[in-house]
């Protein structure tokens, strides 16, 4: 009677397996960040465009208030979309030794 064993080392199949399911969650996180984003800013734009249209009428100090608050969550709405945005990497091959003869050089 043989019997033959068969052992693999599944380590490498695993890893490869968990960056895949990673890159599915942050291309779903990215995809979710982004609709919420522009949900968001074309609600903003609405609101803006009325306190602009507010402040012609009677200008006072608290229309410039509000328009600073604006700018505000513009400006996380679009860190929001940064984060939305595949991030591409690029890798260069370089020589270690020029490069640490270059810091020694600083």
């Amino acid at each position: 009677m043989n019997n033959i064993v068969e052992i693999r080392d599944l380590s490498e199949r695993t890893k490869i397996k968990d960056m895949i399911q990673s890159t599915d969650q942050h291309y779903v996180v990215g995809q979710l960040a982004a609709s919420i984003a522009h949900e968001i800013r074309n609600s903003l734009t609405t609101i803006k465009g009325y306190t602009q249209l507010g402040k012609q009428e009677a200008p006072t100090k608290n229309f410039d208030v509000v328009m600073l608050e604006i700018e505000k969550i513009e400006e996380i709405i679009n860190d929001l979309l940064l984060l939305a945005k595949p991030q591409i990497s690029t890798f260069e091959e370089l020589d270690i030794q020029k490069v640490l003869d270059n810091y020694m050089e600083i």
